[in-house]
């Protein structure tokens, strides 16, 4: 935990900074949090598939994958699928080496919460491998999708018999968990500091204003609420509110945190739109 020295007289509510890092069984590039939804729909679209690049330094086995799929309005988005996993041919999906055939769409209750699909049987990787879906209908699966963690030509889609490289800037919430055979469980959870999980905010992307909720029935007062930008510049510091304007804020990325005279609350990422 770094933090700065500074004098008496300096602010002391930005010299600190705090970073978590999670060992795990599974690999990842999207941070956890979905800001959108992606699936492939439209005529044409049954049977199109979607596959994201995945590098294993060493032999190891596939026991599951788990995805963030998104609530959708009377579980418009409760479709069968099927589960793949595609080695690599020069750069892009090449054999189907394992599949499991319908699979429905089932949305954690958590907020970014993965199900977790067990392969019983295990899959042995080595190297460049892909996982993904296909489709078994023209029906928007409505998986999470990161927009904060470009996908750096790892993500493809096929549709007419030829795989694509994504043209959206950002990562499917899809991770394939590695190692010894993976306990039956519905959702992957890794447990982290409690303040990660405090606070929730909404619409996130947002313009004018957010809505803040707070996990606990009664939060220490009196309580503040910070917007930090990326270049730790404190921009907001008001009494705390469950409904907070944005919009003298640039677009852009920052980082909300509840303070009281306790200690830091919560915090949460927040992306301001035009």
């Amino acid at each position: 935990m770094p933090y700065l020295i500074t004098d008496e007289f300096d602010p002391k509510t930005n010299d600190t900074i705090t970073y978590y890092q999670v060992f795990s069984n599974y690999f990842a590039f999207d941070d956890g949090t979905a800001e959108g939804g992606y699936g492939i729909n439209g005529q044409g679209s049954r049977n199109a598939m979607v596959a994201y690049r995945f590098r294993s330094f060493l032999q190891d086995t596939v026991r599951a994958i788990s995805i963030c799929f998104n609530d959708s309005y009377m579980n418009r988005n409760r479709r069968a699928f099927d589960l793949a996993i595609w080695n690599d041919d020069n750069g892009i999906p090449g054999e189907m080496i394992y599949s499991v055939e319908n699979l429905i769409v089932e949305p954690e209750e958590s907020l970014n919460g993965f199900r977790t699909y067990i392969l019983p049987d295990g899959v042995m990787v080595d190297g460049i491998f892909y996982i993904g879906w296909k489709q078994r209908s023209e029906t928007f699966l409505n998986v999470g999708f990161d927009v904060n963690t470009p996908h750096k030509g790892r993500q493809y889609y096929w549709l007419n018999g030829i795989w694509l490289q994504s043209q959206q800037n950002g990562s499917i919430m899809i991770r394939p968990l590695v190692g010894p055979p993976v306990k039956p469980t519905s959702s992957d959870e890794v447990p982290l500091p409690e303040e990660r999980t405090v606070i929730r905010i909404w619409p996130n992307p947002a313009t004018d204003y957010i809505n803040i909720e707070y996990d606990d029935i009664s939060l220490p007062q009196p309580s503040y609420i910070s917007v930090i930008d990326l270049q730790g510049r404190e921009l907001l510091n008001t009494p705390y509110h469950e409904r907070l304007d944005i919009s003298s804020l640039r677009p852009g990325i920052y980082t909300v945190i509840i303070k009281s005279s306790s200690g830091r609350s919560g915090y949460f990422r927040l992306i301001k739109r035009p």
